[in-house]
C-alpha cells in the first residue's frame, strides 16, 4: 500500500501523511521480505521524510492531577514526540522551555504546551541534523512565543528582532535579553537581533497547528 501511495503521489506540491503503528509495520516488512530489523527501517525511510509521534490521548485532568508539574509534562512530551535523543533532542534545553511557559512568563496551560512541543518537533525534524542543533534554542523560543504571545511573534518573525513597544512586553524582552546574551546583536536600547531566530520562525510558519495562534 505505501509503495502504491509513493508511486501515485510522488509529484510536486503533493504531500501525504501516514498514520501507522511503526513497530507493527516494521515487523510486517521483516516478515514479508525476510529482511533484518535494520534493513526494514531503511526500507521504511524511503517513504517517510518527517517522522513524528502523536501524544497519547490522556485526559487533561489526569495530567494536571498527576503532580508532575511543568518539567514532568515537558519530559513526557519530549519522549512521546521523539525529542529526547538524537540530533533533535531538546533534553538539555528543557529548562529554557520550562521557564518560558511558566506562570511567571507566558503562563501556558497544558493544551498550549502540547501545541508548542508539536511545533518544535515538526520544525526540528524539517532540518538537517546540523541545522537542528544550531537552531534548537531559537525554534523552542519562537514556538512558545507563537502560541503564547502571537502578536509579539508576528513582529519577531519579520527580522528576528526582540523589541519593546509597550510595558507589558518588558518581561518577555528581558527574558530573551538574558537568555541570548552571548550571541545577541544590539541595535538600540530596546532592540536586539538573534541570529537564527528569523530562520526558526520560517520553519515554524511551514506548519499550522489547530488553535496554536489563538491559545494562551
Amino acid at each position: 500500500m505505501i509503495e502504491k501511495i509513493k508511486h501515485l503521489f510522488n509529484i510536486q506540491n503533493v504531500f501525504f501523511v501516514l498514520g501507522i503503528n511503526r513497530e507493527q509495520l516494521l515487523s510486517t516488512i521483516r516478515h514479508v521480505y525476510g529482511v533484518s530489523e535494520g534493513d526494514s527501517q531503511i526500507y521504511l525511510e524511503k517513504f517517510v521524510d518527517i517522522p513524528t509521534r502523536l501524544p497519547r490521548a490522556e485526559p487533561l485532568q489526569e495530567k494536571e492531577e498527576s503532580g508532575k508539574g511543568i518539567r514532568g509534562m515537558l519530559q513526557d512530551l519530549s519522549r512521546e514526540l521523539g525529542l529526547e535523543d538524537g540530533p533533535t533532542s531538546i533534553k538539555p534545553e528543557l529548562p529554557l522551555l520550562e521557564d518560558l511557559v511558566s506562570p511567571q512568563m507566558l503562563a501556558l496551560n497544558l493544551r498550549s504546551i502540547e501545541k508548542v512541543m508539536s511545533l518544535i518537533s515538526l520544525a526540528l525534524n524539517s532540518c538537517q541534523s546540523d541545522d537542528a542543533q544550531q537552531l534548537k534554542e531559537c525554534v523552542m523560543t519562537a514556538a512558545a512565543f507563537r502560541v503564547g504571545a502571537p502578536a509579539y511573534y508576528d513582529r519577531l518573525r519579520g527580522h528576528g528582532k526582540f523589541s519593546v513597544l509597550e510595558p507589558s512586553e518588558n518581561k518577555l524582552f528581558n527574558w530573551a535579553k538574558k537568555r541570548f546574551k552571548q550571541n545577541k546583536m544590539d541595535e538600540a536600547a530596546n532592540v536586539f537581533r538573534v541570529p537564527g531566530m528569523q530562520e526558526a520562525c520560517r520553519l515554524l510558519d511551514m506548519y499550522e497547528i489547530p488553535g496554536a495562534d489563538k491559545m494562551g
